[in-house]
């Protein structure tokens, strides 16, 4: 029984802090590793468009 009670208190905390009942996002956001990399990746294609990625690296 103890365990519903935390539940309870947890979820009435959230809805006082957040203003809702949503379940919370798990895990780290995925970030891209080209993010960083477009303008250098649109350099490599303007110079070499009809290459794939084999030969460009």
């Amino acid at each position: 029984m103890l365990e519903r009670k935390s539940l309870v208190q947890k979820l009435i905390k959230q809805q006082q802090t957040e203003g809702d009942l949503q379940p919370k996002q798990r895990g780290k956001p995925q970030l891209s590793h080209l993010t960083n990399a477009e303008p250098e990746i649109k350099a490599l294609v303007a110079e070499h468009p009809d290459a794939n990625a084999g030969r460009v690296m």
